[in-house]
């Protein structure tokens, strides 16, 4: 994925986006609310060794080194730290209070710098005082002579608890918190919608259900917009070098996902995307038709017809339509096959590109007119065509044998509702002459 692809996941699933964005700040928030505010104060104690000669100086400052690291864990000693709350007379327990301490050793010196947070400055600040006293007393009483020179360890209080500051960081630092989780999670979260997605969103998701080469997507005409047409352009010019080297000409199989015969929509807005505003494109519906009476590529195979009776004009003057018309056969087989490349050959004097419209629900027909066609395309509608159904269809054509060139995708302003009568059409009116579609 691109980042031009994850801009476009990100601008289509923005709804998502921002729903996580929002939930995160405002639970940092509150959280910054709910939070209660601590204080902190700190007191210094320094470590000293007497002892009887200037001689035995060098290992007093060993002595004193040695002392000032082994009193960082005397300090949350269950002892110690027991005489401050009985004190003090606090509402927790000794290991409620040792997990409130924290000392280290000033660097080079012999000095701890110990620090209490309480629930509100005087706390903090009594407790400091508190416990510097009694570790003063506990480790006094715990020294004695050490040697034959009377050395002794003294620890003394250096400056007694400091003015207690507020511990917590405010609701500043909890919003730029919430602000950097909601932009993480946000994009985690639309990561998650799109691959939990069923429908087709954009061309990744249809290129991931059917394993299929991506060929574009393209936008319908009620939503069409000039960048649009600029795709819709390189779109057709990467089309046109699909399939068969057959010169300019081309026949296409546009196979629809949804299994409702008669749905010529997506091969439709394909048709239409072929024309590029200059040639003309005749679409062929080869799925059954309701309307008995009305003539079409069957009959034009079985009886022969005249052409000018069976193609109709549409509401596009470079698209016109021949539809499937009535036959005692619903599906196109074998034997129709040779009828089939004749008629193609023919209509390609009037016309560029010829697009075969057919369903997932017709795969033998689409099996039949794949070897009548230069390229088979798989055409789905961005909103509206489910993952599943996508990929069913691309494994029946793996398995039909039907060599598949791709997929195109079809994004609409509103979801696509199947119908047997998304082409308009005149009924009564013959179709327009197509001489000047090609030059002589």
């Amino acid at each position: 994925m691109n980042l031009k692809e994850s801009i476009d996941i990100l601008r289509l699933r923005w709804r998502t986006f921002a729903v996580v964005f929002v939930v995160c700040v405002a639970v940092a928030l509150v959280a910054g609310a709910l939070i209660p505010t601590r204080y902190t104060s700190s007191v210094q104690l320094m470590v000293t060794a007497r002892g009887s000669s200037t001689a035995a100086s060098y290992q007093n400052l060993e002595m004193e080194y040695a002392r000032t690291t082994s009193y960082l864990s005397l300090l949350k000693s269950s002892v110690v730290d027991q005489r401050v709350v009985d004190d003090l007379h606090l509402p927790y327990s000794a290991a409620e209070l040792a997990n409130r301490i924290n000392a280290a050793v000033v660097p080079k010196t012999t000095v701890l710098d110990v620090e209490v947070v309480g629930d509100s400055a005087d706390e903090a600040r009594q407790t400091a005082d508190s416990l510097a006293r009694h570790f003063v007393a506990y480790v006094t009483a715990m020294e004695s002579p050490t040697g034959s020179d009377s050395q002794r360890i003294q620890t003394t209080v250096v400056s007694s608890a400091s003015e207690p500051t507020r511990q917590n960081r405010g609701l500043p630092t909890f919003a730029l918190l919430g602000v950097l989780a909601g932009l993480i999670f946000g994009v985690i979260g639309v990561w998650l919608r799109s691959r939990t997605d069923p429908i087709v969103r954009t061309g990744g998701d249809a290129a991931a259900a059917t394993r299929l080469a991506l060929l574009g997507t393209t936008r319908s005409e009620s939503s069409a917009t000039s960048s649009g047409l600029d795709r819709d352009r390189l779109l057709r010019t990467r089309l046109i070098g699909t399939g068969d080297d057959s010169g300019d000409k081309r026949t296409w199989l546009a196979v629809g996902v949804t299994p409702t015969a008669g749905d010529s929509f997506p091969a439709t807005e394909f048709a239409r995307l072929l024309t590029g505003g200059v040639e003309h494109v005749l679409l062929i519906d080869t799925a059954a038709e309701d309307d008995e009476s009305a003539p079409g590529l069957r009959s034009l195979l079985h009886d022969g017809p005249s052409r000018a009776s069976a193609v109709r004009n549409t509401d596009d003057p470079l698209l016109d339509i021949l539809r499937a018309g009535a036959s005692a056969d619903d599906s196109l087989d074998l034997e129709s096959a040779g009828s089939l490349k004749v008629a193609l050959a023919e209509l390609h004097g009037d016309y560029a590109h010829l697009v075969l419209s057919s369903t997932a629900a017709d795969i033998v027909g689409v099996a039949v007119v794949s070897g009548c066609v230069d390229a088979v395309i798989i055409v789905a509608v961005a909103g509206s065509t489910r993952r599943r159904d996508l990929a069913r269809v691309a494994d029946a054509l793996r398995t039909g044998g039907v060599a598949v060139a791709g997929v195109v995708v079809v994004v609409c302003d509103q979801p696509h509702e199947p119908s047997t009568h998304t082409v308009a059409r005149e009924e009564e009116q013959p179709v327009r002459p197509a001489e000047s579609s090609q030059p002589n």
